[in-house]
């Protein structure tokens, strides 16, 4: 399964990455709203874990809506 991660925290996003991995999942990662954007569109994941309250200029929350439109 594709799974995208996307969080500010580099201790979290390594953490979820790692165990992901390790059950056979294709992992990506995101810092910012803006890249986990771009990955949506070029990997199309069939899951997102998201932190709503990222730091930039998009929010979890924008990124969430953003998502939700396609």
């Amino acid at each position: 399964m594709k799974i995208l991660v996307v969080d500010d925290e580099p201790k979290i996003q390594g953490m979820l990455k790692g165990r992901l991995e390790m059950r056979g999942h294709e992992v990506f990662t995101a810092v910012s709203g803006e890249e986990g954007l771009a990955i949506v569109t070029q990997q199309q994941p069939q899951l997102i874990l998201l932190d709503l309250s990222l730091k930039g200029a998009l929010s979890g929350r924008d990124v969430l809506a953003e998502v939700r439109k396609t």
